[in-house]
């Protein structure tokens, strides 16, 4: 569910209980539009970097990344690449952001993930909560 009154305040979106949500600037929305309109009809993504709140309930994403340079972008496939990202991902964790997922466009799709990029994802559910501990 997204819940959103104004378009310049950060995007609300949360499961139908309420329980957990992820939050957005609108800056980075923008971004993403103009990383998928630059894609020019084919698949593109990255990563998104943040940080939790205490009760690890709310994800706060303060920065979303294009793909790496030696990403692969086609019109029905994306390989995001990992040029770059150790670099970046060591200075986000020194200032206290952490990795906390991936973004990925799919030009003309429905909205819903393929069965391969759930089946790629379900190892990141099982990762140890230190891998991006929340934020006081």
């Amino acid at each position: 569910m997204f819940q959103q009154e104004n378009p310049t305040a950060p995007a609300i979106f949360q499961d139908v209980d309420g329980r957990f949500r992820v939050i957005v600037r609108q800056g980075l929305l923008t971004t993403m539009r103009e990383l998928c309109a630059a894609a020019a009809g084919r698949e593109t993504g990255g990563i998104l970097a943040g940080y939790y709140n205490n009760s690890h309930a709310t994800a706060i994403i303060t920065r979303l990344e294009g793909p790496p340079a030696d990403s692969k972008m086609k019109p029905d496939r994306f390989y995001r690449g990992t040029q770059g990202l150790r670099d970046l991902l060591e200075r986000l964790w020194a200032g206290q952001e952490y990795y906390l997922g991936e973004w990925h466009y799919h030009p003309g799709a429905r909205g819903k993930p393929a069965a391969r990029t759930g089946a790629r994802c379900r190892p990141l559910r099982t990762m140890p909560q230190s891998v991006a501990p929340n934020r006081s």
